[in-house]
Formats: structure tokens, C-alpha cells, sequence
């Protein structure tokens, strides 16, 4: 017996109005955060200090991308792109277009999400930690390629970027890492 799922894929617009509320909500936290932070400083007056909240600021985008995606989300905006359901990517067939499919939520997920390897191996139909590696690595490698599987990735990931409005700084790092280029987008 198969286990069936019933899964709502919000609209765009809900995507929207729930990535506003959880940036309110980090906003606030984050807020916090500056301000217990900025009262131990004025207490120290350290450089080490100073430079710990530089740093802290600088890093809070990636923070905030982190805490607000998760890899079902990637699963929908890769489902979307390639034309597969949620259920077909977390299924066991290995059809090479839904394998390409299933990778690159492999490598979204390790990237935009705090989600270890085997969180991601279990939301993906249980699979093993090693899986998922193996998946992340294939991507990484079959990007730098130039055949059907590359032409095939390329398309799934630009589609998934536009789907998931990610800032473009974050798209261009993303870029970077899978194909070694920079500056893809302005």
C-alpha cells in the first residue's frame, strides 16, 4: 500500500504574504538579538567585540534564507520547474529526468535549508544519508558538463530560482557553486 499524500502548493502570492511574515517575525528576533548584543558591547568597548556583530549583520541574509526555506518548499519549486508532482520526485523511480529533478533538491536543500543529509534523505522517501551526498556531489559534477544531463539541470535550476524569488546575490553564490560561474544575474 502506498502512502498517499495530500499536499496544498500555495499560490505564489501565498508564498509571498508567508515569506513577508516570517521576515517580520526574523526581523524581530533579529532586533533582539542587535540590541542584547549592543549593550554587551557598550559595556566592553572591545574591537573583538565590534567585529563579532559586524560580522553577525553581515551573515544575517544567509540566516534568514536558511530559517525561512525548507525542503519541502524546494520540492515544490523543483516540481514545478520540471513538470514532475512532489510524490515523483520522493518516489523510487529513476527516470533521468526525474533523477536530475530529485539531485538538484538534494543540492537546494543542503544549500538554502539548515537540513542535514539525512533530513533531506528522509524527506526525499527515506533515503540514506550517503544518497544524498552521492546526489549533491552528481549535481555539483554533472553541472560543469556540457550533454543532455547538464542542458537538463540548467533548465531545472533557472526555473527553480525564478519560482523561489531568492535575492540575486544568493542566486549568483548558488550559480558559483554549481557551475563555477559569477555574476549570472544583475
Amino acid at each position: 500500500m502506498e502512502l498517499q499524500i495530500d499536499e496544498y502548493i500555495p499560490t505564489p502570492a501565498e508564498q509571498r504574504e508567508r515569506h513577508i511574515q516570517r521576515q517580520k517575525r526574523l526581523q524581530g528576533a533579529v532586533a533582539k538579538l542587535v540590541e542584547k548584543r549592543t549593550a554587551k558591547l557598550v559595556d566592553k568597548k572591545s574591537d573583538h567585540a565590534k567585529n563579532e556583530l559586524i560580522y553577525a549583520v553581515r551573515e544575517l541574509p544567509l540566516v534568514f534564507i536558511k530559517l525561512t526555506t525548507n525542503t519541502h518548499e524546494i520540492a515544490i519549486a523543483v516540481s514545478r520547474a520540471s513538470g514532475f508532482t512532489v510524490e515523483e520526485i520522493r518516489s523510487p523511480r529513476r527516470r533521468k529526468e526525474l533523477v536530475v529533478a530529485r539531485q538538484l533538491v538534494c543540492f537546494l536543500a543542503r544549500e538554502l535549508t539548515s537540513a542535514s543529509f539525512p533530513q533531506i534523505g528522509k524527506y526525499l522517501g527515506g533515503r540514506d544519508h550517503s544518497t544524498v551526498l552521492s546526489g549533491n556531489r552528481a549535481t555539483k559534477e554533472r553541472a560543469r558538463q556540457h550533454n543532455e544531463w547538464s542542458e537538463m539541470l540548467r533548465y531545472f535550476f533557472g526555473a527553480t530560482m525564478d519560482i523561489m524569488n531568492l535575492p540575486v546575490e544568493r542566486q549568483n553564490e548558488l550559480n558559483a557553486k554549481l557551475y563555477g560561474e559569477k555574476n549570472v544575474k544583475n
